[in-house]
């Protein structure tokens, strides 16, 4: 192994050497972590720490008083002995209509690089629950414990009584970072990481495998690899006889063949187990340009992937790859599919003016739609887009239900969009120091940051590191940004939450950022990558010396992916749902069901209904085979609009199972149904 430099903090100052911006390559470099902690200053090999927040209940009894309301949670398992817990506080089943708030650059004032879409402000969100209170983070110690809130909003004002979410997230950012496997570079690429916490084992579909309880440090030499030459060899560049080529991991050093690179991929399956769900796909590539669309399976026990070719021959594919060149002309990125699983949604952007995401049918190939998404993304005086890029997708590689979030390239925008109509749920630009993008105002810029200019888009801060998480939850990486925030987690209106601060790494740069929540397993904890990716200094060496550089690390080479201590947990706060409640308004002319809000949900969704006259009303909830789940209405009720609440659970007050369910409302001569999803 190459030896392990230790070197001291001037010279990781000494990191911010402004060059021409003219690439990411070119940026400063600020890396999170210290350089005077190296490989052997972290742990692998076997299960890693966990931490976990116990003991959090349902608040029903608060008086909404501006008075402190007092909640009793114990932390368990942290490394250290302790852990950063924050409180969080959102609306239930909200629903404001289009607005653009909050301090930060204008569109207009900057250029457009900060994305053109509407008026200024950071923050854009629509039909979503809003963030009332996030506390700043405070250390607590392993065991029983309370948090305080004051019963007030962000602004100080007290918060009026109602129906409100309640969260508790933490994280032992002082702990040892744990190996668990490899972590490609993300800086514009298309890279992605499956994490299955039953087996314990990381896979980068569908290029290798390996087991999260190798030893890495003593051990780095632990893939297995996944022959998709099945894939090649039906794919159109099976004709060319450059391909495959040959590609050499650092951990092995040996040159092997690299057959059709799957560049991003959907999970299909629906059966609850992360490895099982990787048998059916829906992917792209080859690599970033490829713009081929297609379906295939894959055996985890023969470690093969395959193509379905048959999938969209109605429609124009060969060998069942689909050409979207002429749609999406420049770099493809993501691949994601809708809750119910009958979409699939394709994203392009960055190099020219067009930004767009089209829609396809799963079950054919045929086109759906096509949604221009330009205005949010343009930049640069409007010659060029910077996105939409990467789709958040969670540890298991299923996308978020909640939303179809996306990152960008040298932008502050992330943005999430309604799965059907591709309407606008949040966007988060500039102005709220989550995710913003930042730039030297001069050469020899402060390396605190104090006199750059904020939201330029040649700046730092790109958002490789994107994934989801229960709730509408999105954690991001801060590229480059300081010495400090390694990344953030934004909520379910793309608010800003909490930052993730590591303490004991080694000098790193930010690409990773995976929360995995999995009911509390071996595995729980917030993953991201640990390394440097400046081809000419590094403080540590990873690995042993390439001929041409004397550390694998570089600009799209991989880092080690590593665990830290995390948790997150959510009760209600607040009012009870009633049974069905009389909205008022205008006696309605026709009997009509309302879409179930939020869909997909957890924990509760909002049924409403309009009755033309007085009848006695039942409304039934089944699962997707037909059985009764439970009865949410059941009495005479007058004309009018109504809503209900359906909470997930069944008659017996058993949480159900995560997958689409169909309510139904019947009446004397009325029978309707719609269909909702829950998700865990």
């Amino acid at each position: 192994m190459a030896l392990y430099r230790k070197l001291g903090s001037a010279v990781l100052t000494s990191l911010f050497v402004f060059a021409s911006m003219t690439s990411a390559q070119d940026a400063i470099n600020a890396y999170v972590g210290s350089a005077d902690l190296g490989l052997l200053d972290m742990d692998s090999g076997g299960a890693p720490s966990t931490t976990v927040i116990s003991g959090l209940t349902d608040i029903s009894d608060y008086a909404f008083d501006g008075s402190d309301l007092s909640v009793p949670f114990t932390l368990e398992g942290t490394q250290t002995g302790a852990a950063t817990v924050f409180l969080i506080i959102y609306t239930s089943g909200a629903h404001p209509p289009l607005t653009i708030t909050g301090d930060g650059p204008s569109p207009a004032d900057t250029d457009g690089i900060d994305g053109n879409f509407g008026a200024p402000g950071w923050h854009i969100y629509d039909d979503v629950d809003l963030l009332v209170y996030r506390s700043a983070g405070e250390r607590f110690d392993a065991g029983a414990n309370e948090i305080v809130w004051d019963g007030r909003d962000m602004n100080g004002d007290v918060v009026g009584s109602g129906s409100y979410d309640l969260f508790l997230a933490a994280i032992d950012a002082d702990a040892r970072a744990h190996i668990v496997g490899y972590a490609p570079g993300r800086q514009g690429t298309g890279e992605m990481l499956i994490i299955d916490p039953d087996a314990g084992t990381l896979t980068r579909p569908y290029e290798w495998v390996v087991d999260m309880n190798n030893d890495f440090i003593n051990n780095p030499n632990a893939a297995q690899y996944i022959d998709r030459t099945g894939i090649h060899d039906e794919s159109p560049s099976s004709a060319d006889e450059l391909t495959p080529g040959t590609h050499v991991f650092w951990w092995d050093d040996t040159e092997r063949l690299h057959p059709f690179h799957v560049f991003d991929m959907t999970p299909l399956g629906t059966s609850g187990n992360v490895t099982q769900n990787m048998q059916t796909y829906v992917a792209n590539g080859s690599n970033q340009g490829g713009g081929q669309l297609f379906t295939g399976s894959y055996d985890p026990a023969a470690l093969t992937a395959d193509v379905n070719t048959d999938w969209g021959a109605d429609n124009g594919a060969v060998n069942g790859f689909l050409d979207y060149n002429d749609r999406q002309a420049v770099r493809k990125y993501g691949v994601a599919v809708n809750p119910e699983g009958t979409q699939v949604y394709t994203t392009s952007g960055y190099d020219g003016t067009l930004g767009n995401i089209v829609v396809w049918d799963l079950a054919t190939g045929a086109f759906v739609a096509d949604w221009d998404k330009s205005e949010i993304y343009m930049y640069r005086t409007g010659s060029r887009v910077a996105g939409p890029g990467w789709t958040g997708r969670d540890y298991a590689g299923k996308n978020d239900p909640f939303a179809l979030s996306s990152s960008s390239h040298h932008s502050a925008v992330i943005a999430a969009f309604d799965w059907d109509t591709g309407n606008v749920k949040w966007v988060n630009r500039n102005g709220d120091h989550f995710g913003d993008m930042y730039a030297p105002s001069s050469t020899g810029a402060a390396a605190d940051g104090s006199d750059w200019v904020h939201g330029h888009p040649s700046g730092l801060g790109a958002k490789y590191g994107m994934n989801s998480t229960k709730w509408g939850w999105t954690s991001i990486s801060h590229s480059a940004v300081n010495f400090t925030d390694y990344g953030s987690v934004l909520g379910e209106d793309g608010s800003g939450l909490f930052l993730i601060q590591p303490t004991n790494i080694p000098s790193s740069y930010q690409q990773w950022t995976m929360i995995v929540d999995h009911d509390d397993s071996a595995w729980d904890g917030f993953y991201i990558s640990i390394g440097e990716n400046d081809p000419n200094f590094r403080s540590s060496d990873w690995a042993p010396p390439k001929a041409d550089d004397d550390s694998i690390i570089d600009y799209y080479s991989y880092h080690w992916l590593a665990q830290l201590p995390y948790d997150q947990k959510r009760v209600s706060l607040g009012d009870p749902m009633t049974a069905v409640a009389e909205l008022g308004g205008d006696v309605p002319s026709t009997a009509t069901l309302d879409d179930a809000y939020p869909n997909p949900f957890n924990p509760s969704t909002t049924i409403r209904f309009q009755l033309p006259w007085e009848a006695p009303v039942s409304v039934k909830v089944f699962n997707s085979q037909g059985q009764f789940i439970v009865d949410l209405v059941n009495e005479t009720l007058g004309a009018g609009n109504f809503e209900t609440t359906w909470d997930g659970k069944d008659a017996n007050g058993v949480e159900v199972s995560s997958g689409v369910y169909v309510y139904k409302i019947s009446a004397p001569g009325l029978t309707m149904s719609k269909k909702v999803t829950f998700v865990k």
